[in-house]
C-alpha cells in the first residue's frame, strides 16, 4: 500500500504551487516523511520533507503553504552545505540556522506572500529584507557580540559598584 500523507500536506503543496508556479518543480520534488512529534517541518540535504501532522491541522492552509515553500527554497537554495563554520558549535548551528530562515522568508515575502506570524523575519531583529544567508548569519554573529559586551560591560559595571559600596561602608 502507498506511502498516506495527511490531506493538509496535499492542500499546502497544491496552494505552494498555485503562490508560486516556477516553484513547482522543488515543491514536487520534496519526499514527505511523515515525523510525528516533530512540531514542524523541516527538510535534509536528499530533498525529504519531515512533517509532523498534528502540526500541519494546527496551520491554516495559507500558512502551511508558506512553510512548505520554505523548505523548498531551503533545499534549491542548498542551504545544508552553506555556512559550513555554523557547524562547531551549537550556538553557531541555531544561528546558521536563523540565518537561512531569514533569507529564504526574506524571499518569500519580497515575493509578496503572507508570512506565518511566527515567521523569522528580518524586520524582528532589525535587519532588511533580501540578504543571502551568509550575509544574515554576519549580522547575527555581530549582534550577539555585541549583545555579549554589553551584558560582560554591565556586569563589570555592577561589580564596580559593589566594590565601592564595600568600600563606603
Amino acid at each position: 500500500m502507498p506511502n498516506q500523507h495527511p490531506l493538509e500536506l496535499s492542500v499546502a503543496r497544491l496552494r505552494a504551487q498555485v503562490k508560486m508556479p516556477y516553484l513547482v518543480h522543488q515543491v514536487m520534488a520534496l519526499v514527505p516523511v511523515a515525523r510525528p512529534g516533530l512540531a514542524t517541518l523541516c527538510v535534509d540535504r536528499h530533498w525529504r520533507l519531515y512533517y509532523d501532522p498534528v502540526f500541519l491541522v494546527k496551520r491554516t492552509p495559507d500558512d502551511a503553504a508558506f512553510i512548505v515553500l520554505h523548505e523548498a527554497l531551503h533545499c534549491y537554495l542548498n542551504h545544508c552545505q552553506r555556512l559550513p563554520e555554523s557547524h562547531n558549535s551549537p550556538a553557531g548551528l541555531e544561528l546558521g540556522n536563523v540565518a537561512k530562515d531569514l533569507a529564504v522568508n526574506s524571499m518569500l515575502v519580497l515575493s509578496r506572500l503572507a508570512a506565518p506570524e511566527d515567521a523569522v523575519l528580518p524586520s524582528k531583529y532589525g535587519f532588511r529584507d533580501g540578504l543571502s544567508c551568509e550575509e544574515y548569519y554576519d549580522l547575527l554573529l555581530r549582534k550577539k557580540q555585541q549583545e555579549e559586551h554589553a551584558q560582560n560591560h554591565a556586569e563589570g559595571d555592577q561589580d564596580q559598584g559593589e566594590d565601592q559600596e564595600e568600600h563606603e561602608q
